[in-house]
């Protein structure tokens, strides 16, 4: 897998991926001889998926935090100044940001999700990283590339079983 570009590590998660549901489909259908392989073969194979996974997600990890330079900009509605963080964001990255982190500690998460997929929409236009503040869970549903964790959030170990494979965390 160390050879594949982005884009190809992109299709081979998603390659796995259905490779995994397919083989749960067909251990959850195995009934007697109609399935030809052994609960243990389902088994070695999940492991292996679980290993390309690991190593695929591990190589775009590493290829997202590269491009974690230059000016890094946090835009929080409590400090915004009643301008909405979209709008703030899109100036950053017109003035050269790489990195926009939305941090919303008053919002709850139904509201936060619509503008943490715009901010990611906005900072993949121009080939910039969108990292969701706090909240893994927040990071997974807005196809964040990464999310920052406090030291009051979830540990980092708990975050990584949540998290996309390719999402970083720091």
């Amino acid at each position: 897998f160390t050879n594949l570009g982005s884009d190809s590590r992109r299709f081979a998660l998603k390659t796995i991926d259905l490779v995994r549901t397919s083989v749960g489909l067909l251990d959850d259908l195995r009934n007697g001889d109609d399935i030809p392989f052994s609960p243990e073969w389902a088994e070695r194979a999940g492991r292996t998926l679980q290993r390309a996974e690991q190593k695929v997600g591990s190589d775009l990890r590493q290829e997202i935090a590269s491009k974690v330079k230059g000016l890094y900009v946090i835009v929080d509605p409590e400090v915004t100044q009643e301008r909405p963080v979209l709008e703030v964001a899109e100036a950053a990255l017109a003035g050269g940001a790489s990195v926009i982190q939305l941090r919303d500690k008053v919002g709850d998460s139904g509201d936060v999700l619509p503008a943490a997929r715009e901010l990611k929409s906005a900072c993949e236009q121009v080939g910039a990283l969108f990292i969701m503040n706090d909240d893994a869970a927040l990071g997974v549903a807005s196809g964040a590339h990464g999310v920052h964790l406090g030291q009051t959030d979830l540990p980092t170990p708990e975050a990584r079983r949540i998290a996309l494979p390719a999402q970083i965390i720091g």
